[in-house]
Parts: C-alpha cells; sequence; structure tokens
C-alpha cells in the first residue's frame, strides 16, 4: 500500500514529507523510527489519487533530471554525507513523484546492503548500462563521489548537444508546420466558398484556378482514404522497421540525407561514439567491456556492426586504431587520433578530445543549415500562398470578361 509520511530527521533536524510504498502503517512507522526520525505523521494514499497523479505525472525521467540528480550525489557525496542520507535528501526534492519513489527504493535497497550499481540496475528505462558500469568502477575505486561528477559532466555534455539541435531544428520546424496548417484551413474552408462564386459564371477559368479547384475537391472528398492510407503506410513502416535488413537499409539511407544524412547524423554518431567510449575507459571499464557498452546503446546497425568488429579485433590480440582504419564508417581523423591516443598512453584523452571537435562541428553544420533552411521555408510558403492568391483572385479580375 501507499502511505504518505511527514516526519523531522533527528539528525538534520529537517521536515521531510514523500510518499513511499509499506506492508502496513505500524511498518511504516516502525521503519522511520529505525532510520531516525521523530515526530513521525502517516496518512493513507487512496489507489485513485495515486492512479491520477501517475496519470498527471507519467512514468517517465527526463535526460535533464537524471544529469541534475547525478550532480546533486556528486556533491553532496563530496561534501561528506553517507549515500543513504544524499539518496534520501535527494529524493524529498524532486518534483518527479515517480523519480523521487525510484531514487527512495534505491536508497532502501542500499540500506539492506544491495550495492548501489545494483540497486541501480533494476531500473534499466532510467539508469543505462553505461551509467550503471561507471557507478560499478567508481565503487572498485572508492572514489564514488569523482565517478558521479565525471557522469554529471558526460550527461551535461550530451544534454547540450541534444538542446542545441533541438533548438536548431524547432524554428523551421515550426514554420513548416504552420504552412500545413494556413494551406489546409485555405483548401478546406476558402477554396470551397470561391468555387460556389466560380461555379455561377459560365465561363472557362485559368488553368491555375482549376487546377487549384480540383485539388482542394480531391483532398476534401478523400480525405478519410488519405489518413487511412497514412495511418496503414506508417503502421506498415514501424512493423518492417522491427526486420533486421530493412532497419539496416533505413540506417544507411539516413546517412545519405542531403545536408543533414554526413554533416550532421554521421557527425553525431562519431562523435556519441568517441564521447561515450573515452568516458567508459576513463571510468576504469575495460576496453572490450566498453565497446560492448557503447554498441548496445548505439542506435543504428552500421554502427553497431563496426563497433563489433573493433571489439572482435581487440579480443584476439589487435590494437582499437587498426581496426578503426579499416571501417569506413569512421573518418580519418578519428584514426589518427586514437592511434596517437595509443601511443602516448592516454586514449581516453584523445577520444574526448575527438568528441568535442566533433561537437563544434555538428554545431557549426546546424548554424548552416538554419541558415539554409529558415529563408527557404520562407520562400516556400510565401511562393505557396502568393501562387493559391493569383489563383482565386485572377478570375475576378476578368469577372467583366467572364460576365460577357
Amino acid at each position: 500500500m501507499f502511505l504518505k509520511f511527514s516526519a523531522t530527521d533527528s539528525k538534520s533536524g529537517s521536515r521531510v514529507s514523500e510518499v513511499v510504498e509499506a506492508e502496513s502503517m505500524p511498518a511504516l512507522i516502525n521503519r522511520l523510527k529505525s532510520e531516525g526520525y521523530e515526530h513521525i505523521r502517516v496518512l493513507p494514499v487512496t489507489t485513485t489519487k495515486r492512479r491520477k497523479r501517475e496519470w498527471v505525472l507519467p512514468h517517465r525521467v527526463s535526460g535533464k533530471e537524471l544529469k541534475i540528480v547525478t550532480r546533486q550525489l556528486a556533491v553532496t557525496l563530496a561534501a561528506g554525507f553517507m549515500l543513504t542520507e544524499a539518496l534520501e535528501s535527494i529524493a524529498g526534492d524532486l518534483e518527479n513523484t515517480y523519480f523521487s519513489r525510484i531514487i527512495h527504493n534505491i536508497k532502501e535497497d542500499v540500506s539492506a546492503g544491495t550495492i548501489f550499481s545494483a540497486a541501480l540496475a533494476k531500473y534499466p528505462k532510467i539508469f543505462s548500462k553505461s551509467y550503471v558500469a561507471i557507478i560499478k568502477s567508481g565503487e572498485a575505486t572508492g572514489w564514488l563521489h569523482k565517478t558521479l561528477a565525471n557522469l554529471a559532466q558526460y550527461l551535461e555534455n550530451n544534454e547540450r548537444l541534444r538542446e542545441k539541435v533541438k533548438a536548431s531544428v524547432s524554428y523551421p520546424l515550426f514554420v513548416l508546420f504552420f504552412a500545413i496548417f494556413i494551406v489546409t484551413v485555405i483548401v478546406v474552408f476558402i477554396i470551397p466558398r470561391f468555387e460556389g462564386m466560380f461555379s455561377q459564371l459560365n465561363a472557362e477559368l485559368p488553368l491555375i484556378t482549376r487546377l487549384l479547384v480540383g485539388t482542394s475537391e480531391f483532398l476534401i472528398e478523400k480525405t478519410p482514404f488519405i489518413l487511412i492510407g497514412l495511418f496503414l503506410l506508417t503502421m506498415f513502416v514501424l512493423l518492417s522497421l522491427r526486420f533486421k535488413k530493412v532497419q539496416y537499409l533505413a540506417d544507411a539511407l539516413i546517412l545519405k540525407i542531403p545536408l543533414v544524412g554526413k554533416e550532421i547524423i554521421h557527425k553525431s554518431l562519431i562523435a556519441r561514439f568517441c564521447r561515450t567510449l573515452g568516458f567508459l575507459i576513463s571510468g576504469g571499464v575495460s576496453l572490450s567491456t566498453s565497446l560492448n557498452i557503447t554498441s548496445e546503446i548505439t542506435k543504428h546497425c552500421q554502427m553497431q556492426d563496426s563497433i563489433q568488429a573493433i571489439n572482435e579485433h581487440i579480443v584476439a590480440g589487435g590494437m582499437i586504431s587498426e581496426q578503426i582504419k579499416t571501417q569506413p564508417l569512421f573518418p580519418n581523423l578519428v584514426y589518427k587520433m586514437v592511434l596517437l591516443g595509443e601511443r602516448v598512453g592516454k586514449l581516453d584523452e584523445m577520444l574526448n578530445r575527438t568528441a568535442d571537435y566533433y561537437e563544434e562541428e555538428i554545431e557549426f553544420s546546424l548554424q548552416k543549415l538554419t541558415a539554409l533552411l529558415e529563408p527557404a521555408l520562407i520562400v516556400f510558403v510565401g511562393g505557396l500562398v502568393f501562387v493559391i492568391v493569383v489563383a482565386l483572385y485572377l478570375p475576378i479580375f476578368r469577372i467583366s470578361e467572364l460576365i460577357k
């Protein structure tokens, strides 16, 4: 059952209030007393309220929330807090009740003797394999707070790149969808009004007007079939992507998209590979394990195959630079940086520097793409509206001739 309690922490004197899962009220009160809480008050949470809250706040943890919690853990542990104290403090401050409950459950597991990495591994949708692997290496070295600080930096870099991509494409997408909305309104509501007026004129309409009116009639009459067709096409594509060969083909085609494929998607794959692999190696994870984890979190079939080929070469006793050189997906710069890292014994540092370079390249490419797309979309929307206006008003300008 779910219970809401409020109590005073005898150590810090702070007041804590949250919703937790317990067998009964007495069991929760005994547990809180054993943890050093005083002035305990427990109230039941009805199933209806809990379901309503979970419907409003779905079971989801954003990258930003994970990044903040990781940074908070690093700071509190560095300040001398025990892990259970840090988790309890963070859980009480979270606005996301689902994430708060997860952190509290992890704290309970750690209090019961479960190692921190094993407690995190119970929630793979929130804490990825790379996240758990780094925490495990931090536990082995005894420098968990430093490991968490590096992990927070890694998450912040990923989140920063994601936000840059989002910000760059948001405006062009807004313009595109706004244009679709405007054209839909014109086709569905405005053109039929003009069509009624044109039908009263016993004269041949201009070609552009006839095409526009015909298009409007077709879209209005066939809208149900168009929507059903789009739905079936979407379902077919989604089902087809479950097959390895289709997914492999789709990933290959994505890299061939003009302007976007090579300049943004390809560079993003390289940057993510270098950042993740360098981060895992710097955290004390073995090279082979790091490659396996990097492959698992990569959502691109060609990149996964390349990483697996590199890992097989490593297991056989080869150098990572030798195999990277043979993989067409990796640019020559990656090979040179990895080779240098192997020679000087700083592979993780060279990988992180390579990731920095490609992330800067992605940002520059996004700026160029935005600079091209914005005027192109404005011209497209303006031209579309101009054609529609001309098509609708050209017969009106010639109305005297049409009447005769």
